[in-house]
């Protein structure tokens, strides 16, 4: 359960530049992929997959589901991405674009679209306080990071309106961890989606073989046999990330876009297959 309150400090500490409050469970995210997904994910075979992604931004869950997923459970270590699927969600009904809105106004009348239950309830009330505090829009706001890529885009682009057909009864399954400690999740699943968190051990006080070496473990206790890790590529290359997961995953290349900065073609995505035992 969502300590409202307790989110709700945390987003404003963020929204004015406050100092953090002790031990928080609200942080910047980002509101919208910096990946291309629509590129990346088309290489994979999702119809009735079972899948597990990282929540973020709600576009590597929704894209899933597009791309025919029968269930997708989400993660994070940031309870924030749990309360922006549902402005998300409804932001996109009402505005029948895949974007947050710009406009604090289309953001305030989406809120109506809630379901009546006592959390969405609570969830849209959530948004409500925040964005009367916020100065200027939302979207905006300190409260997002802002996207570097080159391109970015998701599959449902140009079909919003099956996108939100799909998601309407749909729910984050979220779990709140870090999949860089050691974490359980619920069961097996035939195809993870990371984004580039693997690109993000510095963030850390362990070493990286450490942190490696305990994500290849949790990733091998969440997939099936020939399950399936789909990773971006955004910043550096992983010699010693590729070293350590090749004891339980074989490495395949994905695809590349070209690089605006270094008039090139670069590797935007990857992934690893679970060996079987």
């Amino acid at each position: 359960m969502v300590d409202f309150d307790r989110a709700y400090s945390d987003v404003i500490d963020i929204l004015q530049d406050r100092p953090k409050s002790k031990n928080p469970i609200c942080f910047k995210m980002y509101k919208g992929t910096n990946e291309n997904l629509s590129k990346i994910l088309r290489m994979y075979d999702f119809k009735n997959k079972d899948v597990l992604s990282v929540l973020s931004s709600s576009d590597q869950m929704m894209s899933s589901y597009y791309l025919g997923a029968s269930n997708v459970d989400t993660f994070d270590r940031n309870f924030t991405p749990y309360l922006f699927f549902y402005l998300k969600k409804w932001c996109m009904e009402y505005t029948g674009k895949s974007y947050l809105s710009a406009s604090n106004r289309e953001l305030m009348e989406c809120l109506d679209l809630h379901r009546d239950n006592e959390f969405e309830t609570n969830v849209a009330a959530f948004w409500r306080r925040v964005i009367v505090r916020t100065n200027g829009p939302l979207a905006e706001s300190e409260l997002f990071f802002k996207n570097f890529a080159d391109f970015c885009g998701v599959p449902y682009e140009n079909d919003v309106e099956t996108m939100t057909d799909i998601i309407g009864d749909k729910e984050p399954n979220f779990q709140f961890t870090d999949i860089f400690s050691e974490t359980d999740f619920p069961k097996q699943y035939d195809i993870v989606v990371l984004s580039n968190i693997l690109e993000y051990p510095h963030a850390y006080e362990e070493d990286e073989k450490t942190i490696y070496e305990r994500t290849m473990d949790n990733l091998v206790r969440a997939l099936k046999d020939d399950g399936i890790v789909i990773c971006s590529s955004l910043i550096f290359e992983r010699a010693i990330e590729k070293e350590i997961f090749s004891d339980s995953f074989d490495f395949h290349e994905g695809v590349y876009s070209y690089d605006l900065q270094r008039y090139r073609d670069k590797p935007i995505s990857y992934s690893y297959t679970k060996k079987r035992r």
